[in-house]
């Protein structure tokens, strides 16, 4: 239902095998936002408040939300998804197993809910924002996607960070790198440079400026920047090291062909 919402056409029989898991008989947080991922989608955990559910739905933003039908008994995970709700009669409609549409009074609804944690989450294409967007919290959903190798999706997600906060330097390194990723240079020096000024004490901001400087064949320009991230020194020193040698490097090679 929320990667339908989303967007994408996916059957529950196609999505089975990435969420399941036989010997637990059901799905791990873990895996549903895994698989939010692996079909393009940013997935958003949400904030432990029931306003913030509140805000998603309002916003058409289906939320998916893990409840506890232990009563006492004994853990009995359940999820369900949430996608409507009635502020005057204070109850919320959820769609839970095969019953859909099924209302339920707010307190109810977080008394199931709160057993791990009020554990919720969406799924959003890569071109909007969680109505209840927090910057951090989204820039760390980008990076996920990104590292879950949809490129391209977070390539765009993070165009939507930056529109929204535009000096993220999560973002502004995310779109250098998947711009790189993507085989634009000229993106990825825009985003490396813009980095570097506004964040002048970014190592990796000034790293990566060097290296693409150094593909685009601008020597001078890369040495400068890989100089200052080897000045900066810190955790990333052996890497800008091993970046500044290699432009010194390659500047030899260049000069010894003359």
């Amino acid at each position: 239902m929320t990667l339908g919402a989303a967007g994408v056409k996916i059957t529950p029989e196609e999505l089975l095998p990435q969420v399941y898991i036989p010997a637990k008989k059901g799905s791990l947080q873990i895996d549903l936002l895994a698989a939010t991922r692996r079909n393009g989608l940013v997935a958003y955990e949400l904030a432990p408040r029931l306003a913030d559910v509140l805000l998603e739905i309002a916003a058409g933003n289906p939320v998916l939300a893990l409840e506890n039908y232990s009563y006492g008994l004994g853990p009995v995970w359940h999820y369900s998804v949430a996608m409507g709700y009635d502020l005057i009669e204070g109850r919320i409609v959820r769609h839970s197993g095969k019953v859909a549409f099924e209302s339920m009074p707010f307190g109810a609804f977080e008394y199931l809910w709160k057993s791990d944690g009020h554990w919720s989450m969406i799924a959003l294409p890569p071109d909007k924002l969680p109505a209840s967007v927090k910057e951090k919290n989204y820039a760390n959903a980008v990076s996920a996607l990104e590292n879950s190798g949809q490129v391209k999706n977070a390539h765009i997600a993070y165009k939507t960070l930056l529109k929204r906060w535009p000096n993220n330097l999560t973002g502004l390194l995310g779109l250098g790198n998947t711009a790189y990723a993507l085989n634009d240079l000229e993106g990825a020096k825009s985003a490396f440079t813009a980095a570097t000024i506004i964040h002048p004490e970014s190592v990796a901001a000034f790293n990566n400026l060097a290296h693409v400087l150094l593909e685009l064949g601008n020597y001078d320009a890369a040495l400068d920047a890989a100089q200052r991230a080897f000045n900066m020194g810190g955790p990333m020193h052996e890497t800008s090291e091993a970046t500044l040698s290699e432009i010194r490097q390659k500047i030899a090679d260049v000069a010894s062909k003359k």
